[in-house]
């Protein structure tokens, strides 16, 4: 037998507990192992010291007490429990970092929210100059067609259509004639 199944059974050994068989291994292993032996003297001082402190009597009300005691305490409902425990929750200060990481999260969000917004603009300012390039490309082998096909295609392009035009093929006035600019030559 090994000393840590030992060391769990010597409580029973002493009690008395253990079967014919553990109790023959528990006293062949005690005999061979010192550790053991130490061990169960121990347990045998802490028992006796046990044994002979003295338990005062109860009184004679004591049960009536007792009885009374449990009779009186105040069972609760399950929806009292809930609600105890909620206020409880709401007592408590984890609410504080609970709060401070709600208003951070605020923070980053409203930052890139914003952040975002920003990039939006710069994708519109990006997607401008594409197609001031499309059109002054367009332009350069400038026919009816192509200025037709790019009004047609480019609704809100208007603008930028007739400022390429003008500066490329230098034209007073608007060549779309969709948008409400007469330009003249600066």
């Amino acid at each position: 037998m090994k000393c840590r199944k030992t060391v769990k059974l010597l409580s029973m050994y002493i009690d008395h507990e253990l079967s014919g068989i553990e109790k023959s291994e528990v006293e062949n292993h005690l005999l061979k192992c010192r550790n053991c032996s130490l061990e169960l003297d121990l347990l045998k001082k802490l028992h006796n010291r046990m044994i002979s402190i003295d338990i005062p009597e109860p009184g004679p009300f004591f049960e009536q007490n007792l009885f009374s005691k449990i009779k009186n305490l105040k069972t609760h409902s399950v929806f009292e429990l809930i609600i105890n425990y909620t206020n409880s929750l709401f007592t408590r200060p984890v609410w504080i970092p609970a709060g401070t990481a709600a208003v951070l999260l605020a923070v980053i969000l409203f930052y890139s929210g914003s952040f975002v917004y920003a990039l939006s603009g710069k994708n519109t300012q990006i997607q401008n100059e594409i197609k001031k390039a499309v059109i002054q490309k367009y332009l350069k082998n400038s026919n009816i067609i192509n200025i037709i096909t790019l009004t047609e295609l480019c609704s809100d392009c208007g603008k930028t259509l007739c400022a390429c035009s003008r500066s490329i093929n230098k034209h007073e006035e608007c060549t779309c004639g969709k948008c409400s600019l007469n330009h003249k030559k600066e």
